[in-house]
């Protein structure tokens, strides 16, 4: 796999869990907020948390699936809570400026390693709800997955 590709596939499952991970949590409003990080996490928990419902919607999820959705929908808010814990614990640029080529190689790798980890669990937990759903459900959760690799692929080259 290519590092561009792979790139795209990082981004593509980290939307897709950040999608999730804010059906869980609620927007607070900017003037309440305590950063400008937390302000633009409060706005994209609460565009994610939309796009959560109406993806949730869009499946018209049967009652036997919806404990499947739940667990997926929870393994998800989990690896989103462990990856923002990692995120406040990571290194300064001031920090990162005062390792040496190596080391910032290695810290990187590290990292890359972390979120190979976390979209593996990401994939389990897919598949295992994608096994439930029917047909139509999976062509709609092919199309919504496509539409998040679109939107992503042209934030990553316009910023």
């Amino acid at each position: 796999m290519n590092i561009k590709r792979f790139i795209l596939s990082c981004t593509v499952i980290g939307f897709t869990s950040i999608a999730l991970m804010a059906g869980a949590q609620e927007a607070a409003s900017c003037k309440d907020a305590a950063s400008k990080d937390d302000c633009m996490h409060a706005q994209m928990a609460k565009h994610m948390q939309d796009h959560e419902a109406k993806l949730h919607d869009s499946l018209k999820l049967t009652a036997a699936q919806e404990p499947a959705w739940k667990t997926f929908s929870d393994s998800i808010h989990q690896q989103m809570s462990a990856m923002q814990a990692e995120h406040k614990t990571m290194p300064s640029k001031a920090d990162m400026d005062k390792l040496s080529a190596p080391e910032k190689l290695e810290n990187h790798l590290a990292m890359m390693q972390k979120h190979m980890t976390a979209m593996q669990n990401h994939l389990t937990a897919l598949k295992t709800f994608y096994a439930v759903l029917t047909p139509e459900q999976q062509a709609i959760m092919n199309t919504a997955m496509a539409k998040m690799a679109q939107h992503m692929h042209g934030e990553h080259h316009h910023s």
